[in-house]
């Protein structure tokens, strides 16, 4: 058992890897040392709490084309929402947030009850 990441990263950040004449190692290498850098080696900076980890690395030209979410152990649960173009943790909506997570829990479920599931 072990931890997981939960990241998100966004398509203009990697469209390109498809695209001929584009340097697709460059790309991958930025993935990968983004990946590992919010992951196993995160960086801090100040903020009004004290000390807020970094939770973004350039891909390319978009300084924001990785997103570190959350860690996680195998055997925890979580929830997360894509609410206003990120993912967020349950804990770190706000009440709009929250009430769309249920709106769409509420959907879910009405949606499984006709279906028979």
């Amino acid at each position: 058992m072990g931890i997981g990441y939960v990241m998100s990263v966004f398509d203009d950040a990697i469209r390109g890897a498809n695209v001929p004449g584009v340097e697709k190692d460059r790309i991958c290498a930025d993935l990968a040392e983004g990946v590992l850098k919010l992951c196993l080696n995160p960086d801090y900076e100040p903020d009004p709490d004290g000390r807020g980890r970094i939770t973004s690395a350039e891909i390319g030209n978009h300084g924001n084309g990785l997103n570190f979410v959350d860690e996680i152990h195998s055997r925890e649960w979580g929830i997360y929402l894509w609410s206003e173009n990120c993912l967020r943790k349950i804990n770190d909506l706000d009440d709009f947030g929250f009430d769309k997570l249920q709106e769409l829990v509420r959907n879910e479920e009405q949606r499984r009850r006709e279906l028979g599931e």
